[in-house]
């Protein structure tokens, strides 16, 4: 019997790959037009600057309480059937925005929105682990980062179009519901993860998927003799694991919070920069974040992810720093300087759905990656929720300086905690040194056939 692992990508591999991509497009794309959008609704719905923030992080909120919950659903009950139920929560609520009359409807329905979009973290990243091949895992992982990036820039270029053709905010907003349809319909029929199968005891099931989808010579037997024990959501708070998810959490929160705050709010940003035409600035930059995304994916297969990741953030506190002193600086060397931000950023960011993936071990993989996103979270909406308050009380410099000593923080966490998981099966990526291991009891013997 060979291993999955081992395989070519086939069929199965190209499929998850085009879902999971897909819910992750549909979340950046949701997640980015409720920056044009909010600059429409605010004047009509009367919002004040502390109600703008509010609505613009409302559905990291949501993603904060989705993920880890999300999570615990699909390591105890399947990947499978949670990821079309949450897309039909998501449609419903992307086509209730059109039916708002006041801010507070809108929070509301973002809150919900947010919970979804934090059920597609946990479960995307951990399905699409679980049946991608070992080399290509990294790659293949890594553009799910890229698509929420082009989802999240393509929201700008549409929403911007539909606001030059005087199209209703609430159809800017509701016009997600075109791809998570789409998604939707990708999902119908999908197999279960074999791995989250095999965590179960269901060998047969398992075996059959494998035989069925990736051929005869595949089976179960390698997968199972990986010493599957019994593991439960606070394992990830115990000995061994603790270390891995506060890691997992807080770098992706110190990537998420300067990144997703100056995105969201691109426009007023770089027009308190001092960049003469903010609009066409801000066309360039989003175009920027997909190719930083397409660069991070060359880079998960050119370098190691401890490289990437302690080296990125020290580009990332190095360029903050220098934009903090924008007032002495011409607009064009403003300019140069947040582009290279936000291309270092993105391309960086495409280890948030690599690193909790291949950490934690298929019991509790979905719920590792749903608490590292709901820490990520924390940050996330902080940052845009006080992000127009900070510009408006504290300045630009001072709002840049801050945000550096954030990308220090993810800077010295990953220079002391950052494992190196590349070129690793996925049970070597996931076990921890024994040095920091506590035993784990009641381990479940394996079953040779």
């Amino acid at each position: 019997m060979r291993s999955i692992e081992e395989s070519p990508i086939n069929k199965l591999v190209i499929r998850a790959t085009a879902f999971t991509t897909g819910g992750m497009f549909c979340d950046g794309y949701i997640l980015g037009n409720i920056g044009i959008a909010l600059g429409l609704a605010g004047p009509q719905l009367g919002m004040s600057n502390w109600m703008i923030g509010f609505i613009g992080a409302a559905a990291l909120a949501g993603i904060f309480f989705g993920s880890p919950l999300a999570g615990w659903i699909s390591d105890r009950y399947g990947r499978r059937r949670v990821f079309t139920v949450n897309l039909a929560i998501l449609l419903t609520a992307s086509i209730m925005q059109l039916f708002v009359t006041d801010s507070m409807q809108l929070a509301i329905l973002r809150i919900i929105i947010g919970i979804s979009i934090g059920a597609e973290y946990s479960i995307g990243a951990a399905y699409l682990s679980e049946v991608s091949p070992r080399k290509q895992r990294g790659a293949l992982l890594g553009s799910l980062n890229a698509a929420w990036i082009v989802g999240f820039a393509g929201s700008y270029f549409i929403g911007a179009l539909l606001r030059s053709m005087d199209v209703s905010w609430k159809f800017i907003l509701a016009s997600a519901a075109i791809p998570v349809t789409l998604v939707m319909i990708a999902r119908i029929g999908a197999p279960e993860s074999p791995r989250w199968l095999i965590s179960k005891g269901k060998y047969g099931e398992a075996d059959e998927i494998i035989r069925d989808h990736w051929g005869k010579e595949y089976g179960a037997d390698i997968l199972k003799n990986s010493n599957i024990e019994k593991r439960g959501f606070t394992s990830l708070f115990t000995k061994g694991y603790r270390q891995r998810t506060a890691f997992a959490g807080v770098f992706w929160c110190c990537q998420s919070l300067p990144l997703f705050a100056l995105t969201i709010f691109l426009d007023r940003v770089l027009s308190i920069l001092n960049v003469d035409d903010e609009i066409k600035g801000a066309l360039l930059l989003n175009f920027l974040y997909i190719v930083g995304a397409a660069m991070g994916i060359y880079f998960l297969k050119a370098m190691p992810r401890r490289t990437m990741v302690i080296g990125s953030f020290a580009i990332m506190t190095a360029l903050l720093l220098a934009l903090s002193a924008s007032d002495y600086l011409p607009g064009i060397a403003v300019m140069i300087l947040f582009a290279a931000f936000v291309t270092i950023g993105h391309s960086a960011t495409n280890l948030q759905y690599v690193y909790p993936s291949e950490i934690f071990p298929t019991e509790v993989r979905s719920s590792g990656v749903g608490v590292a996103a709901a820490i990520s979270r924390i940050g996330a909406a902080v940052s845009t929720f006080l992000l127009p308050v900070a510009l408006d009380q504290l300045g630009i410099s001072a709002t840049m300086i801050i945000l550096a000593a954030v990308t220090l923080v993810g800077f010295t966490i990953s220079v002391a905690w950052a494992p190196e998981t590349k070129n690793l099966d996925l049970h070597a990526a996931a076990s921890v040194p024994n040095r920091e291991a506590k035993p784990e009891k009641h381990a479940v013997p394996t079953v040779n056939r």
